[in-house]
């Protein structure tokens, strides 16, 4: 487990800084940049918090660790060498034992005795050993951390798990299915091929599509209006469900950082953004005067 989560720790350095430079660089271009060329290379921050790259410490250590290995190896193989190597391992191999408490030290000391026959000494142990610290286990807190970390990603997924449930299922008893040719017109503008229910829901909200496998579109109180539709008939074309379903997947991962955060609201913002200038592409002039004045 601990292997996992150093690896997720660089994923999360990298998504960092490719974030910051998109972000700097949204900033910096944006006169030359359009809003779906920003929404594209935010693609560079996601990947990078959800497949590894790089090297972690444990392979920087082990490469290191050959290197020694071999160093010694080439010149306990050069003539002269030899007792000198076999020397040092053994000193080694001493103190080590000595460290790991393989060997141990018996204090003896002369005990004097008087006999008729004169005096003589007795080699005795008087303290066979030290006196005992209170033992102290080690720590082992890299299996603490990677458990507290697998924990909290697991008990995040489950919340947001039970949440969209309940959502959905708020949902379904508050719509109504509508069939309106205008939706096709729609549709078909934007050159979506995959067929999108039009629902009516009795909420106060905006318009929005849900449903990975099965768009679906709602409006709220039977609100029809073309402008909308087109909007998120974009959203179903560009996929921008399975799009957010990374970015809430990167959140998970690295919900310890900050910054994904602050790149997830910036991606929703640059999201909606392109989206509506996709949409204005394929309106009319009256279309967007009138979609300019409801957003």
């Amino acid at each position: 487990m601990w292997f996992i989560f150093v690896k997720i720790l660089f994923m999360s350095v990298a998504m960092s800084v490719s974030g910051l430079l998109v972000m700097a660089a949204a900033r910096a271009f944006s006169c030359f940049l359009s809003k779906r060329c920003i929404y594209c290379l935010w693609l560079i921050p996601i990947i990078a918090g959800i497949i590894p790259f790089g090297m972690t410490f444990g392979s920087v250590s082990d490469g290191l660790a050959h290197i020694r290995h071999v160093s010694v190896a080439e010149q306990s193989a050069e003539p002269g060498n030899a007792a000198e190597y076999s020397a040092a391992r053994q000193e080694n191999a001493a103190v080590s034992d000595k460290a790991d408490g393989k060997s141990a030290t018996v204090l003896q000391q002369g005990k004097r005795a008087e006999n008729s026959g004169g005096a003589r000494y007795t080699s005795e142990p008087v303290m066979r050993s030290l006196p005992q610290l209170p033992y102290l286990p080690k720590i082992p807190y890299r299996t603490v951390l990677s458990a507290l970390y697998f924990a909290a990603v697991l008990f995040l997924a489950a919340y947001r798990a039970v949440r969209n449930r309940r959502f959905r299922r708020l949902l379904r008893s508050a719509l109504t299915r509508l069939d309106s040719d205008m939706a096709e017109d729609c549709r078909a503008r934007v050159g979506v091929r995959r067929k999108a229910e039009i629902y009516s829901a009795e909420l106060d909200c905006s318009p929005f599509v849900y449903g990975l496998v099965r768009p679906r579109i709602v409006v709220p109180r039977g609100k029809i209006e073309p402008e909308a539709l087109i909007h998120e008939f974009v959203h179903i074309k560009r996929r921008d469900l399975l799009y957010m379903l990374l970015v809430n997947t990167v959140k998970l991962l690295h919900f310890f950082n900050p910054l994904v955060y602050i790149f997830a609201r910036e991606i929703k913002r640059c999201m909606e953004l392109s989206c509506d200038e996709y949409a204005a592409e394929l309106m009319t002039e009256d279309e967007k005067m009138h979609y300019s004045r409801s957003i």
